[in-house]
């Protein structure tokens, strides 16, 4: 008897409704995660792993590995330290500028992906982009310069653009462990 009434007290509204967004987002996340898997071993109800051996019979599947090993780790490491940087500025010095770095960093955050990533392409663009009139003082920089034209430039644009968008992240994280 007391057993359940401790059970009644515990069900609220809000428990009941949290477990209710709770199962619903699992089987938002698991069905497509599911049906991905079940179909890559499986066609037609039969064990099929032809797709899987085209997948790793493709050619140029080692230069996309690497592709996105350099563009994770590379953006991944200095956006770390450029969070850590901004969270140790914020966090242990007197340096606080009131909302420049309270709420500045969190520009990234508040930007659409599809509107970030349209920006960077307009900041990069030759002829007319920001950056290449900005920074043609330096030998490698043209008003004309492609930074999608090419294999390195178009590196360096991505994990440019990553760092942007992951740092305040990371140092939102740091800022936490301060």
């Amino acid at each position: 008897m007391v057993r359940r009434r401790r059970w009644r007290r515990r069900l609220t509204p809000f428990t009941v409704m949290s477990a209710a967004v709770a199962l619903l987002v699992a089987a938002l996340a698991i069905y497509p995660l599911g049906t991905v898997l079940v179909r890559i071993f499986f066609t037609d109800g039969h064990l099929d792993l032809s797709g899987l051996r085209r997948t790793f019979d493709e050619p140029d599947l080692g230069t996309l590995v690497k592709n996105t090993l350099i563009v994770v780790i590379g953006s991944s490491a200095i956006a770390l330290v450029l969070g850590g940087v901004l969270a140790w500025l914020n966090e242990r010095t007197d340096a606080r500028m009131g909302l420049l770095t309270g709420a500045l960093p969190l520009v990234p955050f508040l930007l659409p992906p599809i509107a970030g990533s349209t920006a960077w392409v307009l900041l990069l663009s030759p002829g007319a982009g920001f950056v290449n009139g900005w920074f043609q003082w330096l030998p490698w920089i043209s008003p004309d310069t492609n930074w999608f034209g090419a294999h390195w430039p178009a590196m360096f644009a991505i994990i440019v653009s990553e760092i942007w968008k992951t740092t305040p992240f990371m140092a939102l994280l740091l800022l936490a462990g301060l």
